[in-house]
């Protein structure tokens, strides 16, 4: 069950949990803080075109944001395996199944670690790093769960 969980509540923590909070100062309004999903930075135009069953990130307008670099392909590999390692897990309740999901789920919490501590990395080099917010922390102890629930399921635990 956890291998199922795990990855989909890590695609929904990139998906609405704020990753990145900054503040504005305006004159007329004063402070405002503003927080960005990890959606909104890396993956918008992702999503959107997952909205409309187009899977394609080589279409254009499809793929992750354009000024992020390889860090947007890894958010994009990361929300994309984390999708497919929760939907397989379903199929990987029959039990001549169960291993190969747990290989997926394995490789998806690898990816999404692997993610989350380069965009850790990335914000303590640029000095933001106080600038992250709650659901990237989340996302990070997602990820490394997901990265435990699939190797726990190779050990041949059903759950």
């Amino acid at each position: 069950m956890f291998r199922i969980f795990l990855p989909l509540a890590f695609a929904a923590t990139l998906l609405l949990a704020p990753f990145y909070s900054f503040s504005v100062n305006d004159e007329y309004a004063g402070d405002i803080t503003n927080e960005l999903t990890a959606s909104k930075m890396f993956i918008e135009d992702s999503v959107e075109c997952a909205r409309n069953m187009e899977f394609n990130p080589m279409v254009e307008g499809c793929g992750p944001n354009e000024n992020r670099g390889l860090l947007g392909w890894a958010f994009y590999a990361a929300a994309a395996s984390s999708v497919a390692a929760g939907l397989l897990g379903v199929i990987g309740l029959l039990p001549f199944i169960g291993r190969l999901t747990s290989v997926v789920t394995t490789g998806a919490g690898g990816i999404s670690t692997g993610t989350v501590a380069w965009f850790m990395v990335d914000l303590l080099q640029s000095g933001k790093f106080e600038q992250m917010s709650w659901g990237g922390w989340l996302a990070g102890v997602l990820a490394l769960l997901t990265l435990v629930a699939g190797f726990n399921g190779m050990s041949g635990d059903r759950d």
